[in-house]
């Protein structure tokens, strides 16, 4: 959404000339680098989502120890969907001091975590969108 309202950001991004024929106009053209932009940027670690969007914010709407345990939280679902919930290394290096399990363990979810997770994900939201507002 902040792309779509706020297309400069992305004005030094490179673009593909085939974007720019294949699309009615500029609306179109400017959806596609959005989403490619996007689907580049979910990507990376989080920590990086959080770098851009305080760059792009000019304020740090969320706090280190917030992000880091999003980045464990990731790098949990990680395991789950990409490794049968056993914990390899790649999740420790992901998650660095917030780690909760140690290679060759099995990963799980505990409710109280879960509901954690899901307090945690809903205050960054509500701090990123304020932060959002506030700069528009």
């Amino acid at each position: 959404l902040w792309f779509n309202a706020k297309p400069e950001d992305l004005e030094d991004r490179p673009l593909d000339f085939s974007l720019v024929l294949n699309s009615v106009d500029k609306t179109g053209i400017i959806q596609c680098v959005v989403s490619d932009a996007v689907n580049k940027i979910k990507y990376q670690n989080p920590r990086d989502w959080f770098k851009k969007l305080n760059q792009l914010l000019k304020y740090k709407s969320v706090s280190d120890d917030e992000i880091e345990k999003l980045v464990e939280a990731k790098a949990s679902r990680d395991i789950l969907v990409h490794n049968q919930g056993i914990v390899n290394e790649i999740y420790g290096t992901k998650s660095k001091n917030q780690a909760r399990f140690s290679v060759g363990e099995r990963l799980t979810i505990s409710e109280i975590y879960h509901e954690d997770i899901c307090i945690l994900l809903n205050k960054l939201i509500n701090d990123i969108a304020s932060a959002a507002i506030a700069k528009v």
